[in-house]
């Protein structure tokens, strides 16, 4: 996965489910390639067909926190995005 995203492969590309890398990694509750997938920019807001997200797939404590953390923060600076544009 780590070779793929640093060719240059889109993290975010979704299958005929609507899944993406991430989702399929959080089904499998795959710790190190979720992180890998964060950390190159997968995207932790989208929904597959059946209307889920990646963290509605984990079954495993250490997978939902990996992903709800990464949510959180995304959360957090894209607020701080907002906050920051209409100071300026």
């Amino acid at each position: 996965v780590d070779i793929l995203l640093k060719a240059g492969a889109n993290p975010n590309i979704q299958n005929i489910k609507g899944k993406t890398a991430l989702m399929v990694a959080a089904d499998n509750a795959e710790e190190d390639i979720i992180q890998i997938l964060i950390n190159y920019g997968a995207d932790l807001f989208v929904k597959d067909h059946k209307n889920l997200y990646a963290l509605d797939l984990c079954f495993r404590d250490k997978c939902e926190k990996i992903i709800s953390q990464a949510m959180w923060k995304k959360l957090y600076e894209r607020d701080l995005d907002t906050v920051k544009r209409y100071l300026n």
